[in-house]
């Protein structure tokens, strides 16, 4: 499980680092969240700790971003946020079950 978790974290960053490419307006705290993701990916492969702070701060700072992109563009999905959440608190789960 630790294997899939961390597989995750790192695909969800890279997912969201190409949405963030792609988008015409770019947001640095999707940007600093994505690199919060590989920075636990990165520890959690080298050094073998489980650095649930970073994991957890990254998935919030890429949540915020989404969240004000939508207020900013005047159309906020709260069904898209909810998803969002529960995928999120999954990997978290997988990732800390997973040590």
């Amino acid at each position: 499980m630790k294997f899939f978790g961390l597989l995750c974290v790192i695909l969800y960053a890279a997912l969201m680092l190409f949405t963030l490419f792609c988008a015409k307006q770019k947001s640095l705290l999707i940007a600093a969240g994505c690199i919060l993701l590989l920075g636990y990916a990165l520890i959690r492969i080298w050094k073998n700790n489980n650095v649930m702070i970073l994991l957890i701060a990254g998935m919030i700072a890429i949540s915020l971003g989404t969240l004000f992109n939508g207020i900013r563009q005047g159309s906020v999905h709260p069904q898209h946020h909810l998803i969002r959440l529960v995928i999120e608190a999954a990997v978290a789960a997988l990732c800390w079950f997973g040590a």
